[in-house]
């Protein structure tokens, strides 16, 4: 992966990189689990109710990013503590260390694949509202309702929800072309 700066990114420029933990040395990973904190501060907020009133289908789905988006951290947690076993374990208990190595190596692959499943989800859902208001459908019922997020300071707060919607449409597709994950029609587990 090339770094950030190499990119004209509008957004994914602006955003802070930290380690996943002490332990984790891995640029991509902590990249990747810095764009997905910041994804969860902007706009996991916006994705509500009281932020983004959709017709009943489009409810239905964005409400599912809440528990797709808490399962998606978790699994990144795990992946930190794996690499925490592998840095403690003792240099005596190598056969240990070899299966957590193992591990480690599937667990990051999966975690990319996480990642790029979550996108491609979030991107086809934004497409889809985008594109049913295109054709005239009544998706958005509030568009020019201002986005409040308690709690935080966010970059779409004081934007209307039709605007919120594109900056997050135009993360997605940073983030996207960050991770460079193909779109599978079916990603198998």
């Amino acid at each position: 992966m090339k770094p950030v700066e190499d990119k004209d990114y509008k957004i994914l420029r602006h955003i802070p990189v930290f380690p996943l933990n002490e332990y984790s040395k891995n640029q991509e990973i902590n990249t990747i689990w810095s764009y997905l904190n910041f994804f969860g501060k902007e706009y996991l907020g916006f994705l509500s109710n009281q932020n983004l009133k959709l017709d009943y289908s489009h409810s239905y789905q964005r409400d599912k990013f809440y528990g797709e988006y808490n399962d998606l951290i978790k699994v990144f947690k795990e992946y930190g503590n794996i690499l925490r076993q592998i840095e403690t374990v003792p240099n005596s208990n190598k056969v240990y260390r070899e299966r957590l190595i193992s591990l480690e190596t599937k667990e990051y692959r999966d975690l990319i694949i996480k990642t790029g499943r979550f996108l491609y989800s979030l991107l086809s859902f934004v497409e889809s509202i985008l594109n049913s208001e295109k054709q005239g459908e009544t998706v958005l019922l509030e568009p020019d309702k201002v986005v409040k997020i308690e709690g935080e300071i966010s970059n779409i707060e004081g934007l209307t929800a039709k605007e919120a919607l594109l900056d997050l449409y135009q993360f997605t597709k940073e983030f996207l072309d960050f991770i460079k994950m193909p779109k599978f029609s079916k990603i198998e587990e």
